[in-house]
């Protein structure tokens, strides 16, 4: 079995919340009991509301946090036992802000080139060359890599921090929103981008979005995220023909209008987002739920196989279950926030 670029096991992340300067601190499960894996070439896909814990997932494969339990392997081995530096050249994130991710005051050469400069990869005019390729492979013109980021567009600014994150051969990309701070128009550019990149470098990537669209037209597999929890995984085009969790088919329905105040897309579901330090008993999803039952507010689901494939949902009643078949489980209520 071909071991895995990066996989995670378990991984639960507990903040601790102080309201107020004397107020008693309270816990706040970011995540919880969250597993994954990513071979080579694949790109598996993240999706939730804002609060669901994917960029808390980021930051932990990142190695910038270390999960309250749990463990991240990279190609086999514990993260935690990579130096820092070797551990930064086989992963490298694109974040979503093209415009605070960039230095203002450095060239787009330079900025490209700072992971080999940081890693003292190669001598200067092998540094240049590298910068110089990689700047072809994204679409970016020779004339701008003299230039600072204030002087290009936003899909320009983002083709930057591709390169950026790609020059010095990553075996991994985290790619958090990588396209929802740009144009529509620039949008589809950029994902075509990144495809073509991963077929040429066989680059695995995590992809995260709020847009399901998105997901659908980027990743192999995909898992869906409500408030630190996975509710559904499996095969991309498996979970779009016949998503098994009620919030999973409510994002396929949504129309993704972010809400102004919050930027949480409306849904359309009853209720509010519950508060991450409130958890709901039993299934997180059932107060907002559209098919919930008495038990779902008493019996917390894990993720259970549907069939031969590697399809899972968390659902004790999954919606491409015969009627009337629940998924037992023994737990009877959600774990401790």
């Amino acid at each position: 079995m071909t071991t895995p670029i990066i996989e995670a096991r378990g991984l639960t992340h507990i903040y601790s919340v102080r309201s107020g300067l004397i107020g008693r601190a309270r816990p706040l499960r970011a995540l919880h009991d969250v597993s994954l894996s990513i071979g080579e070439g694949e790109i598996l896909g993240v999706v939730g509301e804002s609060g669901c814990g994917k960029s808390t997932l980021a930051r932990i494969l990142l190695g910038l946090e270390t999960p309250t339990a749990g463990e991240v392997l990279l190609e086999g081995r514990p993260i935690a036992s990579y130096p820092r530096r070797e551990r930064a050249l086989a992963v490298q994130p694109v974040f979503q802000d093209p415009y605070g991710s960039l230095n203002p005051s450095m060239s787009v050469e330079d900025l490209i080139a700072l992971p080999l400069h940081i890693h003292s990869i190669g001598p200067k005019h092998e540094r240049q060359q590298k910068v110089a390729r990689i700047a072809d492979q994204v679409g970016l013109p020779r004339r701008a890599l003299a230039a600072n980021p204030s002087q290009l567009s936003g899909g320009q600014r983002q083709r930057v921090a591709i390169a950026r994150a790609l020059v010095a051969g990553p075996r991994l990309v985290i790619c958090d929103e990588p396209t929802s701070a740009l144009d529509v128009s620039v949008q589809a550019q950029i994902l075509n981008l990144l495809l073509d990149l991963r077929a040429e470098h066989r680059i695995a990537m995590l992809f995260i979005s709020h847009n399901l669209s998105v997901i659908e037209y980027m990743t192999d597999r995909m898992m869906v995220m409500y408030l630190g929890r996975v509710v559904e995984s499996g095969s991309t085009k498996e979970t779009f023909a016949a998503p098994s969790h009620p919030y999973t088919a409510v994002l396929k329905e949504a129309v993704f209008t972010p809400d102004d105040e919050n930027g949480v897309p409306d849904l359309g579901l009853r209720g509010n987002f519950p508060n991450a330090m409130d958890i709901p008993s039993g299934c997180v999803f059932h107060p907002r739920c559209p098919v919930a039952r008495a038990e779902c507010a008493t019996i917390y689901p894990t993720l259970e196989r549907h069939g031969a494939s590697d399809h899972r949902s968390a659902c004790l009643f999954p919606l491409n279950a015969p009627e009337g078949v629940r998924h037992d489980t023994p737990a009877e209520a959600s774990p401790s926030a």
